[in-house]
């Protein structure tokens, strides 16, 4: 769940790509429970933080992805990271890729530096991802 405003298309490209997720951990990574928490729903918590997506996988245990679009990456969303890092220790921020640099600096300038990075882009009217999911 974002703490900054999205535009309509961007929430739907954020909520696609949780959809997305959610269809990958279920039918070709063998997750044992994938919960999603799409736009602004509080469906499910891990330690009363609600991430985008929570995978369940008794080989790996929890996957904590969060969700971003051009318009949450900025210093205000960081305050959100910063609570997930501390939450978690680490996890997955999944952004598109022309905001990579941008997000880095982000990241190092919060002090947030074991937050893996995966970018996202569309091709062909595919999701492509920059690197292999977990």
């Amino acid at each position: 769940m974002s703490m900054s405003p999205r535009t309509p298309q961007n929430q739907r490209l954020h909520d696609t790509l949780i959809e997305t997720l959610k269809s990958v951990y279920l039918h070709k990574k063998d997750a044992d429970e994938v919960f999603i928490n799409p736009g602004d729903s509080k469906n499910t918590n891990v330690k009363g933080l609600f991430p985008d997506v929570i995978v369940k996988s008794r080989s790996k245990g929890v996957i904590i992805f969060e969700i971003e679009t051009e318009d949450s990456i900025n210093e205000a969303e960081t305050l959100q990271w910063k609570q997930f890092f501390e939450a978690f220790g680490s996890f997955y921020l999944l952004i598109p890729d022309y905001t990579e640099q941008n997000t880095k600096n982000l990241l190092e300038k919060n002090h947030l530096n074991k937050i893996i990075m995966i970018t996202y882009k569309w091709v062909e009217n595919k999701i492509v991802f920059s690197q292999k999911l977990p």
